[in-house]
This record gives C-alpha cells, structure tokens and sequence, in this order.
C-alpha cells in the first residue's frame, strides 16, 4: 500500500488558479518554449522545460521577481537535462516501438508507459536543474517518486496531456492556451511528489573545523603566585 499523500485534486486546483491568474505571461512563455524546443529539434527540451516550470514555481508562489525571462534560467544545466531528455526518450521510443507490436495490450501497455515516460522525464530533469543532480542521481530519485500512487500519477498525467492537447482542435492555436495548463499540472504534481521523495546518494560535504577561540585574560586580575613545590625534608636516623 502506497503511504503517498498525493493529492491531485488539490494539484488540479492550484494549477487552475495559476492559469487564471497570470494567463498572458503563461501563454507568451509557453509559446516561446514550444517554438524554441521545436527549432532546435528536441536540443533545448531540458533546459526550456526547468526554465519554464521555475517560472511557474515562481508564479504559484507569487515571487514578485517573477519575469518572462525566468525560462531561460536553466541553461546552466543543460549538459545534464540534454543527456536526460536523449537516452530517456530514446529507450522509451524503442520500448514503445516493441510493445505496439502486441494486439490490444501491447497498445495500451505503450499508452501508459508514454505517461509514465513524460512524468519520469520532466521529474529528473527538475531534479538535475532545481536540486544539481546528475544523471543518475536525478534519474533514481524521479523513479523512486513516480513508484508512488504510479496509477493516480498516471490518470492526472492523461489529464493534463488531454487538456494541454485539446488546443488542436482550433487548427493548433489553441495550443498557445491550452498547453501552459499541461506544465501547470505537471508542476504540481512534482511539488507534491518531490516533498515526499528520498534525498538522493549525493556526496556529503566536508564538515568545517571548529574554531575554538582562546579564552581571554582579565588584565585587571591580580596573578596568582604559583605555590613552589613542597620539599619533604628527610627524616632523621633512628638511633639504635
């Protein structure tokens, strides 16, 4: 039995209220993430994603310092998100490719494991660029927090994939304004997780010596005179 306490109703809401109240600064940054993502061919996918969702963070918070540019915050890490986004997404697209071969539950097996990819996915890549982990480290932590409640985190993810797609419908458009809500939910959720998650092997820093400061003389106390050492004086022969 899972001791998560996600709760997605609560996540759903938060991301709902975000949406409402910064809808233009939302929509521009996500338009800009998408159009900057699908012009360098997937390259910039990490770093635009963390970018992207510090600004969210920010804005759930009501960080007053939070500006359009905060979705290019992240290209720090990009070596790290870059490798993430690469080897992740290509074994899920040959995982996936194998199971579309097996009639009915190899499609829906595919179906879940795209969900849980795009959960596991956007997990590391925070983990490498808010918390400084690397590969493996942001890799073992995101699995660790997608094993929680795997199947309520997989419905609130096809939520969050139904509602940031459904902007297609007006020829794509729509996506500009429907899709922000899609990094809100997935934002939330790994708030919510990431609270609960493990601390990752990282290495643990070296502890400072303590400095231990010499006590200081009183220069009006008078000294004290060293007593001399007592003699024992010896004692007289006893006489026979």
């Amino acid at each position: 039995m899972s001791n998560s306490t996600f709760d997605y109703r609560t996540c759903f809401n938060q991301a709902w209220e975000t949406y409402k109240k910064h809808l233009l600064l939302l929509t521009g940054a996500t338009l800009v993430a998408i159009i900057l993502t699908s012009v360098s061919l997937g390259i910039l996918t990490g770093p635009i994603t963390a970018g992207l969702i510090t600004l969210i963070f920010k804005l759930m918070d009501n960080d007053p310092c939070a500006k359009f540019e905060d979705i290019f915050s992240q290209f720090g890490t990009f070596q790290t998100t870059f490798l993430l986004c690469l080897v992740w997404s290509v074994a899920g697209f040959i995982a996936i490719s194998i199971l579309m071969f097996l009639p009915l539950i190899g499609q829906l097996a595919s179906i879940v494991l795209g969900l849980g990819l795009c959960a596991f996915l956007t997990f590391a890549v925070l983990q490498a660029a808010l918390k400084g982990m690397d590969f493996i480290q942001a890799s073992k932590s995101a699995l660790e927090m997608i094993k929680k409640d795997f199947w309520v985190l997989i419905g609130y993810v096809a939520v969050a994939e139904i509602l940031g797609n459904i902007g297609i419908i007006a020829c794509g458009i729509g996506l500009v304004f429907t899709m922000p809500m899609f990094f809100l939910m997935l934002a939330t959720a790994y708030r919510s997780y990431s609270a609960e998650a493990p601390a990752a092997d990282l290495p643990a820093e070296p502890a400072e010596p303590v400095v231990t400061e010499p006590i200081a003389e009183d220069p009006a106390a008078e000294p004290v005179p060293e007593e001399p050492p007592s003699q024992t004086e010896p004692e007289e022969p006893k006489g026979e």
